[in-house]
Parts: structure tokens; C-alpha cells; sequence
């Protein structure tokens, strides 16, 4: 009988110390990881800040695929993620942004207290940052030591997504995307233009920079503008080329700006397609558009032409630029 006491005593004393230990624990944690990428920060923005995303990045959301999951668009900026599983529920909502550097969410479940989520994408150093801070209920606490700490709860978690983050858009921004969409007839147009001579990796600035002169300048001169900018480029093998960049308007001008000019184009027929992404893989659309064009075997090849519907002078997110492009051509 003493020997059962004894036992039972031993027992007692050690709960009470476990659950002295507890709650002298600290509830409030504050967990911090980055990662190294040179994913652009507008790219980073968009796909954190959109929750249909989160099923495809998330390792939490990866390992639960029973999750029942509501999006609530709140606004373009501030929406909601509520999910529920046979354990509970929990909601996620964007509580603030500083436009493509910080993003604030908030966290409610019922086994925390509390949890914030902060996103910081830093231009200058390339660094995307997971900051996780909150409060652990009594239960929490207990989970969290057997698991190895918070630290460790939270922190391979939050690893786990910084590294799925950059290695799926990475995946999504080197993927050729491109559709075929045949023979179209080009009308006849009037465009403003200015000439350039550089290499392919200088004609991505140059285009920005242009696209703003010659808009500015249609804009001031109260020209109509029909289309949107374009690029004529020659075929060559020749590290620095010659290009044209073009502003379509609606009749002929003359141009008050020595390096700004007013052409026109007839009508043509042409074959037609559309690349969408970075432009480091634009040869591939080239490509595809050549190797049709030869089962015309045309009489005569015009430039090809180049339209940016949504380009860098629009949008810093690469995943969604769209680049119309053209091969002008006559059969006789």
C-alpha cells in the first residue's frame, strides 16, 4: 500500500511540476525565416496576396487536402480564407499592404490566442521574409513542447513555404507559354515611331522608357491613338540591332519632334500569335510562327512585328505580360 502511494505521489508531484512548467512558459512566440530570390517583388505581391494560391504553395494546406475552403473577396487588396476540417475552423484575412514590399494577415484558429503574419519583399537585397508572431492558448503550449518547441512547430512550416513560393514561380516564369491563332489580315494604319539601335538585353528598358515618350507625346499633340505600342524588329544574327518602336493613331501627323516620325502601314495579310511571360523565351514563338509561315512559302516577308497588349511599360509582373506577334507577308 505504501508503495502504491509512493507511486501515485510521484505521479502527482510531477504533473503539478509539468504544469508549473507550462505556464511559466512563455505564450507569445515570434518566428522569423527568409529566403534568397530573384523573383520580382510584383510577382512575389500578387501571388501571396491572392488566396487561390495558398492550396498550391501552402505545406499545411498540402497535407490537409480535406480542408473545406471559402474566399471571401473583400476588396482587390483585403480579402478572407476560411477553411474547416473535423478539428475546427479558422480564418486568414489580409489586413494591410504597403503595395509589392509588406503584406499583414491575421490568423484565427481556436488553439491560438492570436497570430499575425507579416511578408516583407525586399527589393534591394532579393530577400522574401516570413515574420509569424501570436500567442499560445495553455493547450498550445503543451503541443508545442512535445513537437519540439514552437520553433520547430511553426518554423519548418514557414521554410517549407518560403522555398514551395519561389520554387513554383520560378517554374511558372521560365514556362513557354504561347497560342497559335493563324491568318489575319492587317489593316491599313498610321503610326508615330522612333528608331533605336542597341542589344536585345538594352531594348527591354529602352522600350519602357519610349513607350512613355511616345504616348506623352500623342497625348500633347491631341493625337487619337488606335492600338497599342509595338516593335519592329529585323531578323539578324548581329548582337546590336536596329529597331523600331510604334504608337498606332488615326491619321497622318506631322511630327513638331525631330526624333519622333509619322509612317504608315498598308494592308497585309499575316500569320498570328500570342506569347504570354518573360521574353526570354520569345524565340520559342518565333520559331513556332516561322516554321508555319514556310508551308505558305510567301512571295515576300515584311519585318515581323511585335505588340505588347500588357508589357513591362504596364506591368512589373512578368507572369502577366502578353506580347501579340506578327510575320506580314505576301503569297503573289
Amino acid at each position: 500500500m505504501n508503495y502504491i502511494r509512493f507511486v501515485f505521489g510521484v505521479i502527482f508531484i510531477s504533473f503539478l511540476v509539468f504544469v508549473l512548467y507550462i505556464k511559466s512558459y512563455s505564450p507569445v512566440f515570434d518566428i522569423e525565416k527568409s529566403i534568397k530570390t530573384n523573383i520580382p517583388r510584383v510577382t512575389i505581391y500578387k501571388y501571396i496576396n491572392n488566396y487561390h494560391n495558398w492550396i498550391e504553395w501552402n505545406p499545411w494546406f498540402q497535407e490537409n487536402p480535406n480542408l473545406k475552403i471559402n474566399i471571401k473577396e473583400n476588396s482587390p487588396e483585403y480579402s478572407t480564407l476560411e477553411w474547416e476540417n473535423k478539428n475546427g475552423k479558422g480564418v486568414i484575412t489580409t489586413t494591410s499592404s504597403n503595395f509589392h514590399n509588406k503584406i499583414i494577415q491575421e490568423i484565427k484558429i481556436e488553439e491560438i490566442k492570436s497570430m499575425q503574419i507579416v511578408w516583407n519583399i525586399d527589393k534591394n537585397t532579393n530577400k522574401l521574409n516570413l515574420r509569424i508572431k501570436g500567442e499560445m492558448t495553455f493547450l498550445t503550449k503543451i503541443l508545442s513542447l512535445f513537437s519540439g518547441g514552437i520553433e520547430n512547430l511553426i518554423g519548418t512550416y514557414s521554410s517549407k513555404a518560403l522555398k514551395n513560393i519561389d520554387h513554383i514561380l520560378q517554374s511558372k516564369l521560365n514556362e513557354h507559354r504561347f497560342k497559335y491563332l493563324g491568318e489575319i489580315l492587317l489593316p491599313k494604319e498610321f503610326y508615330l515611331s522612333m528608331s533605336y539601335e542597341s542589344t536585345e538585353k538594352e531594348q527591354y528598358s529602352l522600350l519602357k522608357l519610349g513607350s512613355q515618350q511616345l504616348l506623352e507625346y500623342a497625348q500633347n499633340q491631341n493625337i487619337e491613338i488606335t492600338g497599342n505600342i509595338f516593335t519592329v524588329n529585323p531578323v539578324s544574327d548581329s548582337d546590336v540591332k536596329v529597331w523600331l518602336l510604334g504608337l498606332p493613331i488615326s491619321e497622318y501627323h506631322n511630327s513638331q519632334d525631330s526624333l519622333i516620325k509619322c509612317n504608315s502601314k498598308n494592308e497585309r495579310k499575316a500569320l498570328k500569335g500570342i506569347h504570354y511571360g518573360v521574353y526570354e523565351n520569345l524565340d520559342l514563338s518565333w520559331n513556332f510562327l516561322y516554321q508555319e509561315i514556310e508551308l505558305f512559302n510567301p512571295k515576300i516577308r515584311f519585318l515581323p512585328v511585335r505588340v505588347n497588349k500588357v508589357g513591362i511599360e504596364t506591368t512589373e509582373n512578368p507572369l502577366e505580360w502578353k506580347t501579340e506577334l506578327f510575320l506580314p507577308y505576301k503569297l503573289d
